[in-house]
């Protein structure tokens, strides 16, 4: 039985990253056509994408019988998923590019990103650490900090649409079923299937990773927080990877910080109008750790430089996360 469970894990990480690979080769030529430019397209169109399987586990979590568990895994999704990214994505990403430096591909070791990629860290920084006021004050102050949410994330896409630079400088590669079909039915049909790959596969994931952290012993709470983000954020951490991989730096780090975006803003503005937050020690901890991480990140771009191992500062407070929760 756990031979299975293991099996299980392993194929919904090969269905994540073999969609994962399906939906950039079509974004990518999708968006040169629509002229959106790498910062617009990373941060605003690609986590819509990647995120479905967070947001199913979310909405499953809501639906289910027993309120205080739905609610409890709810919450763990939204604190979880930014910590997550801020900590061990941004590692794995500078892992993905790391080959570059190697082969001698980088002549610096500073990233290429756009710059108006400051603003979602610098929005991030501001509004996140408010969560930790839901359920503390009273339900109409979290009914208003959910509108105050919703309406940040509104103005978040005008923002970054105004601020994006010039359309994709690189022709990208042909939809892999253009070889076959026409280009418009190839775009169609891999969106549709990379979002069906990555949607079974992150439920694969979810499910192997939840029975294999109940057999070594893991509480309900860490599950929630820790490890089911974990599981659910592979789409887009794979997607950012391969874009680190082949130069793309303002993609690959847009797609990262759009998702966080999504559930720093979003995502907590739909629960805070649903239900109350539940906020305990593991969920400050995490908001401590997204937020130093933003607003270094945030900085740095203001001032036009990125250094690639600055990638690797989140993997500090995973540690420190870790040791404190398990």
């Amino acid at each position: 039985m756990q031979v299975y469970q293991y099996l299980e894990l392993l194929s919904g990480v090969l269905a994540v990253f073999f969609g994962s690979l399906i939906f950039v080769n079509v974004i990518e030529y999708a968006a040169f056509e629509m002229k959106w430019p790498d910062s617009f397209m990373g941060s605003i169109v690609s986590p819509f994408f990647t995120s479905f399987p967070e947001f199913v586990v979310f909405i499953m979590a809501l639906l289910l019988p027993d309120k205080t568990e739905g609610h409890e895994i709810a919450t763990g999704v939204i604190f979880g998923e930014p910590f997550i990214s801020s900590s061990l994505a941004y590692t794995l990403v500078l892992l993905a590019i790391l080959p570059s430096f190697i082969r001698g591909n980088r002549r610096s070791s500073t990233l290429q990103i756009d710059r108006s990629l400051s603003y979602p860290y610098l929005l991030i920084s501001i509004l996140y650490p408010l969560l930790l006021l839901a359920g503390y004050v009273s339900r109409e102050f979290d009914l208003f900090l959910g509108v105050v949410f919703l309406v940040s994330y509104a103005y978040y896409v005008r923002l970054m649409r105004a601020k994006a630079g010039a359309g994709m400088a690189e022709i990208p590669a042909d939809p892999y079923l253009s070889r076959f079909i026409s280009t418009g039915k190839a775009e169609l049909i891999q969106i549709v299937a990379s979002i069906a790959i990555l949607f079974y596969g992150s439920e694969l994931v979810v499910v192997g990773i939840g029975s294999v952290s109940l057999q070594l012993g893991l509480s309900p709470l860490t599950l929630a927080i820790l490890v089911v983000p974990f599981a659910t954020i592979i789409p887009e951490t794979m997607t950012a990877m391969i874009w680190g991989y082949r130069g793309k730096d303002s993609l690959a780090v847009g797609s990262l910080v759009g998702e966080k975006v999504l559930y720093s803003t979003l995502y907590p503005g739909i629960a805070l109008l649903i239900f109350p937050l539940v906020v305990n020690d593991s969920a400050v901890i995490s908001v401590i750790a997204t937020e130093t991480v933003s607003l270094i990140y945030g900085l740095l771009l203001l001032r036009g430089r990125f250094p690639a191992h600055a990638l690797s500062l989140g993997l500090i407070f995973f540690a420190i996360f870790a040791y404190l929760v398990l």
